[in-house]
């Protein structure tokens, strides 16, 4: 599974497309060292592990019609699989 792992005050913004997940309620969770994902571990610095929940609706009947622009900032990286991150 892929990890991000952000320092503190730091922060991503990601698009993320959940149109194949229509109709589920996805959660993001933080993980500690010492539990799995979603687990409160205050020994690792981890009290509150439950983030945000996403409701993915059903469609509003158009076709999404949203495309990625070349470029988001100046400072945007697109990661990809050849760049290296942490996976647990």
């Amino acid at each position: 599974m892929p990890v991000l792992t952000t320092a503190p005050a730091e922060r991503f913004d990601l698009l993320a497309d959940f149109r194949r997940l229509a109709g589920r309620t996805l959660r993001l969770v933080n993980k500690g060292a010492n539990q799995p994902a979603g687990v409160p571990d205050p020994a690792g610095d981890v009290a509150y592990p439950a983030v945000p929940e996403f409701r993915v609706g059903e469609g509003c009947g158009e076709e999404d019609t949203f495309e990625l622009p070349e470029v988001l900032s100046g400072s945007f990286r697109r990661l990809t699989h050849d760049i290296p991150h942490a996976t647990v």
